[in-house]
């Protein structure tokens, strides 16, 4: 019978001698054992039959993080490019111009995806929301994700 791992953890020989985190029992070098990689600790074979693998907890994420750090990534390379090119003068336009709407844009889409994150608290404590999740193998992502149970009816 396998031992039931959780999603991060590995059946391994022991490089080290360790302690199951569970039983106490001492785990010397050489005996194979279960390394849980979120804990960083190792459990012995027979509780890893025993205890069943503990559930993924999900990060909320920031609602409206990966807007800012755009914003921010592109009004910093603007700043540096006027500094650069007019290295006396260059505060002074600063002060005097705005950045492009575009750039402008990714500020405002920020917020709104804040203050959208902000009114979803209110929802109702079985559903969860989730912000700023990215869509894998691309650069895009959901800025928000509602997930609650289903009505019985």
């Amino acid at each position: 019978m396998a031992a039931e791992l959780g999603p991060r953890d590995t059946r391994m020989r022991l490089r080290y001698a360790g302690t199951c985190r569970l039983c106490g029992r001492a785990l010397p070098a050489g005996t194979d054992a279960v390394y849980e990689r979120d804990r960083r600790t190792v459990r012995c074979l027979e509780c890893a039959l025993d205890e069943p693998p503990a559930p993924e907890t999900l990060e909320p994420g920031t609602a409206g993080a990966s807007a800012r750090r755009e914003y921010e990534r592109r009004h910093r390379r603007r700043e540096e490019r006027i500094r650069t090119a007019h290295p006396k003068l260059g505060g002074l336009i600063l002060a005097l111009s705005d950045d492009p709407q575009s750039t402008q844009a990714w500020a405002r889409g920020a917020m709104g995806e804040e203050l959208l994150a902000r009114r979803l608290q209110d929802l109702p404590t079985s559903a969860r929301a989730l912000h700023d999740r990215r869509i894998p193998r691309t650069r895009a992502n959901i800025d928000h994700i509602v997930v609650s149970p289903a009505a019985s009816g």
